[in-house]
């Protein structure tokens, strides 16, 4: 994400108004040239998808989509190892019982 303008206070930039999203692909994928010679096609998770361009198909993007809190998401695990999750890794640590 990028912002558009900042202002400095000691040795930070600090955003002003609202972030944008940028494509970080800097290629043509290979469903834009599909659907240039009339070829339909659905693409499924693939990494850098967001946001989606305009194709001839149809998308459902995967890596790089802002989550509800505006990160790149939450992971979840199970385990059936006691103990507790990493808080220098995050995510969410599901306590499991084998049978």
């Amino acid at each position: 994400m990028r912002q558009a303008r900042t202002f400095k206070v000691g040795k930070y930039l600090l955003p002003v108004g609202r972030p944008s999203i940028d494509l970080g692909r800097k290629s043509q994928p290979f469903w834009k040239i599909l659907g240039e010679h009339g070829i339909f096609s659905t693409v499924i998770r693939v990494p850098i998808t967001f946001p989606p361009e305009k194709f001839h198909g149809a998308m459902l993007s995967a890596m790089c989509v802002p989550d509800l809190k505006g990160s790149q998401g939450t992971f979840s695990y199970y385990s059936s190892e006691p103990g507790e999750a990493d808080p220098y890794t995050g995510g969410v640590r599901i306590q499991v019982a084998p049978k």
